[in-house]
């Protein structure tokens, strides 16, 4: 496992326009490539002014997932259809950086869960992951940045 350093911070609540659905693990990046730009194009045709970048947020998981994909917004919006208004959580978190392939980000969680039991912390919500690096302008994946947070 990387060695990843954990941070606690308050963060404001935040927010978003996403939809949420299950998926198989493996299949997680494609149904990624079909969400995002659908919510990205709903905010840009006028819904909302984007705020930030792209952030999944895994409220379940197993033999399926249960995931929240969607963009930051500077002000609660409508949605339409699937895309639905919801916000992540204001409060205390832990955090981390993962720096590398999507296919290693189980390491980041895992720190925080570890870190959390660690120091007797106890999470209070799904954790979320917010893609920092654009993978459309960095094709090197061992460069992605994403940033993990552990609500507590």
């Amino acid at each position: 496992m990387s060695e990843y350093t954990i941070e606690t911070t308050t963060v404001q609540a935040q927010p978003v326009l996403s939809q949420r659905f299950e998926v198989a693990p493996d299949q997680v990046g494609s149904k990624f490539a079909e969400v995002l730009p659908a919510v990205f194009g709903y905010a840009a045709s006028g819904a909302a002014t984007i705020a930030g970048q792209p952030f999944a947020r895994y409220h379940n998981t197993g033999p399926t997932l249960d995931v929240e994909a969607g963009i930051p917004v500077a002000a609660a919006a409508e949605g339409k259809g699937d895309i639905v208004a919801s916000e992540l959580p204001g409060g205390t978190v832990a955090t981390t950086v993962h720096t590398g392939p999507y296919d290693g980000l189980h390491e980041a969680h895992a720190a925080l869960q570890q870190w959390a039991k660690d120091n007797d912390r106890t999470p209070t919500g799904a954790p979320w992951e917010v893609y920092v690096t654009d993978p459309g302008s960095e094709p090197d994946p061992t460069k992605w940045e994403t940033r993990v947070y552990l609500p507590l």
